[in-house]
């Protein structure tokens, strides 16, 4: 938030290593300027819980700005989606491609191989 809105949160990410690897800390931090008092979020505590219990409050409730930030500062830290260059998204590209190679061939009156090696003249000879 910005300081117009009465507060600004900060999100700190840390790539850092622990006792069991490579790992990430994060600070989560937030100014209240009416106030003229800052705060930071308290370390997560797990606590047993049953199966069949009904869950209560979240864990944590992030605002937009405050869950961009928290994105942002994951990718500066190099944690990237899982998804992005899956067999999906890889099936996504290559249809693109098609699809513009098919343009590319007709605008240039050229017959482009599906390998993307180079032009072949149309069928019937260049001259045909």
């Amino acid at each position: 938030m910005s300081p117009t809105n009465g507060a600004r949160r900060i999100v700190h990410l840390v790539r850092s290593f622990t006792g069991i690897g490579r790992g990430l800390s994060l600070w989560l931090y937030e100014y209240q300027y009416a106030e003229r008092q800052g705060y930071i979020a308290k370390p997560v505590e797990f606590e047993p819980h049953e199966e069949s219990a009904v869950l209560g409050a979240p864990t944590m409730s992030l605002d937009e700005d405050m869950a961009q930030a928290l994105m942002d500062e994951l990718w500066s830290a190099g944690v990237r989606p899982r998804d992005i260059g899956t067999a999906g998204h890889l099936a996504a590209t290559q249809a693109h491609l098609n699809d513009m190679r098919a343009i590319a061939s007709k605008k240039l009156g050229v017959e482009l191989g599906q390998s993307g090696g180079r032009a072949q003249p149309p069928r019937g000879g260049m001259f045909g």
